[in-house]
């Protein structure tokens, strides 16, 4: 498509968005029903071409330097009349138009990362409000958790958290619970390693390719039995439980087999045991290998990808991809 088509569609679906303005007004029959100089399409189009200036300056440049310009307060006003409902739809609208379906073997190809950004300080906002380093300047500052279509080159859903209360795990659940797509392949990073994150996505349908701690960095290949070097790739069948009696210490010795998960660290699927009633299990399938990615370099990879369609080779390549 080209970039004129590309625009001319964008600017169809605003006026379209515009003409369902009654589901995205915090008070419905009352907001944008006066004539002003910033309707309800206008201020869309204005917040969406909100560059890095101050607001006089950038309402002044939106509105090509006029001295009709709405004012800061004005723009303030008709902003607050906007539901938090109403830029989520238009990002999803936008993306089901766009979408091409572009696949790999028959998979959409999810990426997930987060970021740290910076957003105007408001020192009264203590969740947000941080020095990150002892020689900076107290600043606000976000967390950006984002899934990234890497065949299409496209966000398809972002979370923003707050710096002091940011969670990338729940962001991911959350992100994966939400996700309106199937048969897709989640790649992430080792930041993002976790039991209970590789059972939500178990559990929701999708298929994994993780990047892992390497042996002796407390992960999860330490917790199994593994070569400690060279290539591999060996299935693993779990049984997660929280019990712990004598019994699960007998079972826990075969370490591809069994898992003793702690009360206190998270794992959705399982309640906290109590010394009354049975053992529990969850059963998790998986594969971890280690692909050798230079001459002395190896990676530490653990996917629920079936290895017959999918050998080290073609995992290493997926990953590769994010």
């Amino acid at each position: 498509m080209k970039i004129v088509e590309v625009v001319d569609k964008f600017n169809l679906l605003i006026k379209e968005f515009a003409e369902k303005k009654e589901e995205f007004c915090n008070s419905p029959g009352k907001d944008f029903s006066r004539k002003r100089k910033q309707d309800f399409e206008q201020i869309i189009r204005s917040i969406l071409s909100l560059d890095g200036g101050s607001l006089t300056n950038e309402i002044l440049r939106i509105h090509k330097y006029s001295g009709d310009a709405p004012s800061v307060s004005a723009f303030i006003q008709q902003r607050a009349k906007l539901s938090e409902t109403a830029f989520p739809s238009l990002f999803k609208t936008i993306n089901r138009t766009f979408d091409k379906d572009c696949r790999y073997e028959g998979y959409r190809m999810i990426a997930v990362d987060g970021s740290h950004i910076h957003v105007p300080n408001n020192p009264d906002d203590p969740d947000s409000y941080v020095r990150s380093r002892e020689n900076e300047h107290f600043h606000d500052e976000f967390h950006l958790n984002a899934f990234w279509d890497i065949l299409q080159g496209t966000f398809i859903d972002v979370i923003l958290q707050k710096y002091r209360t940011q969670n990338e795990d729940q962001a991911l659940i959350d992100m994966v619970e939400r996700l309106e797509l199937k048969d897709a392949i989640i790649v992430y990073d080792r930041g993002y390693e976790a039991y209970n994150n590789m059972a939500h996505l178990q559990e929701a349908g999708f298929k994994y390719v993780i990047r892992v701690k390497e042996i002796g960095s407390y992960g999860i290949a330490d917790g199994l039995d593994i070569p400690n070097s060279g290539e591999f790739d060996l299935n693993i069948n779990l049984s997660l439980t929280r019990k712990h009696d004598q019994n699960i210490k007998e079972l826990v010795k075969e370490r591809n087999k069994y898992k003793y998960i702690p009360n206190n660290s998270r794992f959705d699927y399982l309640a906290p045991s109590k010394r009354t009633e049975p053992a529990v299990f969850f059963n998790l399938d998986f594969r971890i290998l280690c692909v050798k990615i230079s001459e002395d370099d190896y990676e530490m990879i653990v996917t629920n990808l079936p290895e017959d369609k999918f050998p080290p080779g073609r995992v290493k390549e997926i990953y590769g991809m994010r």
